[in-house]
């Protein structure tokens, strides 16, 4: 008998894992570079003074020594790259093989389950100890066997993918250059694929069950949801730097060039940290409204809302963004803004 047969949903939820992991991989990169390259720009060359000696001149960074140490860092990341794309592979053949197993699990078996002689009716086999269709053969027998064929761009997109992983994983060739950005759009386009749901949630339940977040104690003695929100927050700020504002609008349903206000379930969320942020005037504001009536959607909670304006501008950053409901400023939070 053939045992610990995987589930479609099992399928679905390991891919998942991997493009948050490849996820973290890269978006720690992009996080610490930014941290480095600030302590580049603001090491000035040293000072001089001016010929009557009673100034000084500040001379800052060089660009070109600014895009050296840049080019550097990527350099020297092309590893952490290169398995995150191998990461970006195995999760989107792991999509397809969840989609095969809703019709049949034996269908990813590539050897007649009849080859191992007597020995398999003897005793229980693991579905594991079979051997897999080769991932070349995964395109053909999904499109064979289910309805919702892959269409030709994806398969398209899907063998540069895989062809490009396999040059980085069996030589070292030195013609290809990951971009972080680049792989985020992979992983982007490949759960919006495969994934129903947003990119957003799946990334808020994926750190939920981090290492840390798992351990009964911590939940237990606190809320995290505040904790795994401000890490969200963190992450998409870098990200949304980083990608083209077309990829943004793709795959997150966010105009970054368009009005954008605080989500107030974010930040109520975010105010239950042991130390909230003393003030929100530069947070990610992701509150957005696609219509003139004023209905907005937070693109990371998916909180949705009819916000009334006060016809006063706030105080503290002189926006005329105050809540009707609660007087405060959805630019910058300013509780006394009605004051």
């Amino acid at each position: 008998m053939i045992i610990n047969i995987p589930t479609s949903s099992e399928f679905k939820q390991s891919a998942t894992e991997l493009l948050n992991t490849a996820w973290t991989q890269v978006v720690d990169l992009i996080i610490e570079f930014e941290g480095l390259i600030d302590l580049v720009k603001g090491d000035e060359i040293a000072p001089e003074l001016t010929p009557d000696g009673l100034n000084i001149i500040r001379v800052p960074q060089a660009t070109e020594v600014i895009n050296e140490n840049s080019l550097q860092y990527w350099k020297a990341s092309k590893q952490t790259l290169s398995i995150a794309l191998t990461l970006i592979q195995q999760a989107v053949e792991f999509y397809i093989k969840g989609r095969i197993v809703e019709i049949s699990p034996y269908l990813l078996i590539s050897s007649s389950i009849s080859s191992g002689g007597k020995s398999n009716t003897l005793k229980d086999k693991p579905f594991s100890e079979f051997k897999s269709i080769d991932a070349q053969d995964l395109i053909k027998v999904h499109n064979t066997v289910t309805s919702e064929r892959l269409d030709d761009s994806f398969i398209s997109w899907y063998n540069e993918m895989r062809d490009i992983r396999n040059k980085l994983m069996h030589s070292v060739p030195k013609d290809i250059d990951l971009e972080a950005e680049e792989v985020l759009e992979k992983i982007l386009c490949a759960h919006k694929y495969f994934s129903s749901s947003s990119w957003t949630k799946d990334r808020k339940a994926f750190l939920s069950n981090t290492p840390a977040y798992s351990m009964e104690y911590f939940k237990r003695e606190g809320n995290i949801a505040p904790y795994i929100l401000n890490q969200l927050y963190k992450e998409l700020e870098v990200v949304l730097n980083s990608l083209k504002p077309s990829i943004i609008s793709e795959y997150f349903n966010f105009r970054v060039k368009d009005r954008a206000l605080l989500c107030p379930k974010c930040i109520e969320t975010i105010n239950s940290l042991d130390f909230p942020p003393d003030n929100y005037d530069e947070y990610l504001k992701s509150f957005q409204s696609s219509t003139i009536d004023n209905n907005f959607n937070c693109f990371i909670c998916d909180y949705t809302e009819t916000i009334n304006f006060k016809d006063t501008n706030c105080n503290c950053c002189e926006k005329f963004y105050i809540e009707e409901k609660t007087s405060i400023c959805l630019n910058c939070w300013c509780e006394e803004a009605d004051s």
